[in-house]
Formats: structure tokens, C-alpha cells, sequence
């Protein structure tokens, strides 16, 4: 393929189309990209005291884990990653009285 185009002295835009640079071997892409989104941190209240009733006399229950199918491991860990980027959860560090199981559920489109 023959392109003509002009370069431009200090110029700060691409004059190439994505097509051209392709066809003239000037720009290789291994994946197709249509946008990048942008990931959102999850909106927070700050500064405001919380007070919790806890009832002391209730014993802490430790549940045991649920297994998750095989075929799903990959989608539910990425949505625990895009979970701990978007500061909706964070780790737990070491012993915890309380435990409860993650459960799954299906949307309508598919998704967990």
C-alpha cells in the first residue's frame, strides 16, 4: 500500500488513521481495544463516626466455605479484583470471629 500524508514540524497529533499505520506496518495491535474505561473508586463517607449495636452475649459463627464451580473461578476473581481496585472491599489480614460464605448470584445477562 502507497499512503501520502505530511509531517508537520513539533506537531503533537498523529496524522496516520489506526487503518493506514496497520497496512503500512507502522502499528501492530495484538488485542483488539474499542475503549479503556476508566475504573471509578467507589464513593465513601468520610469523617462521619458510626456507631455499631453489637450484642455481646451472641456467639461469633464461622461458616465454612462454599465451593465454587470450576468454570466460574475466573469470573469470580476478577470481580473480587475489580472489587479491591475500586476500594469496595479490602483484604482481611489475619483471624476474624466472624465468617460468612460468598454466594453467588446470576444476573439476568450472565454475569455474577
Amino acid at each position: 500500500m502507497i499512503a501520502s500524508f505530511f509531517v508537520i514540524e513539533k506537531g503533537k497529533q498523529s496524522l496516520l488513521g489506526r487503518e493506514t499505520a496497520i497496512k503500512l506496518n507502522v502499528l501492530r495491535l495484538e488485542l483488539q481495544v474499542n475503549h479503556i474505561q476508566e475504573v471509578s473508586v467507589f464513593p465513601k463517607w468520610k469523617g462521619d463516626r458510626v456507631k455499631l449495636a453489637i450484642n455481646h452475649n451472641i456467639k461469633p459463627v464461622q461458616q465454612p466455605m462454599r465451593r465454587i464451580p470450576v468454570a466460574l473461578k475466573v469470573k469470580v476473581r476478577d470481580k473480587i479484583q475489580d472489587a479491591l481496585k475500586r476500594d469496595i472491599i479490602e483484604p482481611v489480614n489475619g483471624p476474624s470471629a466472624w465468617i460468612s460464605p460468598m454466594v453467588l448470584v446470576f444476573k439476568e445477562n450472565g454475569d455474577i
